[in-house]
């Protein structure tokens, strides 16, 4: 279990087990991490999963898995 001391911090469960998952098996990587992502997120109460949603970002560049935290003005 982990706390974060600031809210930007909160991300970063999500973010490196989505990373985990992905280095681990690069070849089927984009169905465990989207599935992975999915489950996490139903398990947040709306409102975090709102901002969870648009914060931690799956994108496929050519034939890797790449997941960021998106950060703008408001994070």
């Amino acid at each position: 279990m982990a706390t974060a001391h600031v809210p930007q911090h909160a991300f970063g469960g999500s973010y490196y087990a989505l990373k985990a998952l992905a280095a681990a098996n690069p070849q089927d990587a984009e169905a465990a991490v989207r599935d992975e992502h999915e489950w996490q997120m139903n398990r947040l109460p709306e409102m975090l999963g709102q901002e969870a949603r648009k914060r931690v970002v799956i994108e496929m560049r050519r034939t890797r898995v790449f997941v960021t935290v998106k950060k703008d003005e408001d994070f």
